[in-house]
């Protein structure tokens, strides 16, 4: 996201705030406090108020699975398009802020890989939920690149 930045030495939300990857109530005060901030500096953001959040990349993949397996959808990898409600994302956050590591890594529908990270990497779609005011999410298996690729290739074709 334009006007985040970490400092030196930081690689990941979940280094600088969760070192250990289970947040404290001072961790996750002070993750929020970081975004609200990052997020002021935007100065389009609040444009996208009311619009639903498009997703991708990994954390929320597994939030898409996780709820693809709540729902009982046989096929949890077929997610592009899929959507949910806000309080849906919003109560599996809930569930995981809740348990410790080794718990999140047993719950069905989750990647074992990912359960360290994904409450920092649901952080900032949570409070973006609520600084937007969007009532839902969709998911995408594309990522930015095939977005720029995409547009780049649309320009071309226009021309």
């Amino acid at each position: 996201m334009a006007g985040i930045s970490l400092p030196v030495g930081a690689v990941s939300l979940s280094e600088r705030f969760s070192p250990t990857n289970d947040f404290t109530a001072q961790q996750l005060f002070a993750l929020q406090d970081f975004l609200v901030g990052s997020f002021q500096q935007i100065s389009w953001l609040k444009q996208a108020a009311n619009l639903p959040l498009v997703l991708l990349g990994g954390c929320n993949r597994s939030v898409a699975r996780l709820q693809r397996t709540r729902l009982g959808y046989a096929k949890t990898d077929l997610f592009h398009g899929f959507s949910m409600t806000t309080q849906a994302f919003k109560e599996i956050y809930a569930t995981l802020l809740a348990k410790k590591l080794p718990e999140r890594q047993q719950l069905p529908g989750m990647e074992a890989n990912r359960a360290d990270i994904i409450l920092a990497g649901m952080s900032p779609v949570v409070l973006l939920l609520e600084w937007l005011a969007s009532s839902k999410v969709v998911f995408s298996e594309s990522g930015a690149r095939e977005g720029f690729i995409y547009h780049s290739l649309k320009n071309e074709a226009a021309k």
